[in-house]
């Protein structure tokens, strides 16, 4: 039951991922948006999103198999860029639309922004908690590698970003 579970969370994570690739590459965000926005087959499938996943994924995780190092901080990372991922949104919403969302069937009132900026802090302490290792005295089998890698992937982000992103992305406002 465990394993089946887990090949139905793994397809719909890659077919989420595919399609949140397409929509970015759809914006001109991404290398090689071009190609990845193409759709392919009568059904419009993202296959080359899908594709270029699946081998970006398979070359991510085979150093695995020779370092459980590199597993670790494989692991380390994604817990990491999960809360990151969860903190991103509270902090936009916390600096630039605290009093334009509208207002849902559930709303927190005034207390409001104070749990926002508390879920802030909350996510920004345990992000660099998570970053320190976990024994004591470091070496390199040790060493939690999640912020050397977590720092690659921003130093890439940004990098591109000014090289080519914001002369390519379009935003979908001025598309239409």
């Amino acid at each position: 039951i465990l394993l089946v579970a887990q090949i139905g969370s793994l397809c719909n994570s890659i077919l989420a991922a595919a399609h949140i690739a397409w929509a970015m590459a759809r914006d001109g965000c991404l290398p090689f948006s071009k190609f990845l926005y193409k759709l392919s087959g009568d059904n419009h499938i993202a296959a080359n999103c899908l594709i270029v996943q699946l081998v970006i994924c398979i070359l991510i995780i085979l150093p695995s198999f020779a370092s459980t190092i590199y597993w670790q901080a494989i692991m380390s990372t994604a817990v990491i860029s999960v809360n990151i991922s969860y903190g991103l949104p509270l902090l936009c919403r916390l600096i630039w639309t605290r009093n334009k969302m509208p207002k849902g069937p559930f709303s927190l009132g005034k207390f409001s922004l104070p749990l926002n900026a508390i879920s802030v802090i909350w996510v920004c302490f345990f992000g660099i908690i998570l970053c320190f290792p976990s024994v004591s005295p470091v070496t390199t089998k040790t060493m939690n590698w999640a912020s050397l890698m977590i720092g690659a992937v921003m130093t890439f982000s940004v990098i591109f970003w000014f090289v080519s992103g914001r002369h390519k992305h379009i935003r979908a406002i001025e598309k239409q």
